[in-house]
């Protein structure tokens, strides 16, 4: 089962890799705690053990 998602973050400045790391990262964690708890309620949860869940580009404009 793949459930991939593809995070992407765009800022300008100069600490905007900084800021758009940051902020894929907490996407990145909300989207694979939703993942898991959609798995959890039917035991399953398991199945996504070093498994991909979230993929992440972060640059600067």
């Amino acid at each position: 089962m793949l459930f991939l998602f593809l995070l992407n973050e765009v800022k300008c400045g100069v600490q905007a890799l900084d800021i758009a790391g940051r902020q894929n990262a907490h996407s990145m964690t909300l989207a694979a705690r939703a993942i898991v708890e959609l798995f959890r309620p039917v035991k399953r949860e398991k199945e996504l053990h070093r498994e991909l869940l979230t993929f992440s580009i972060s640059y600067d404009y």
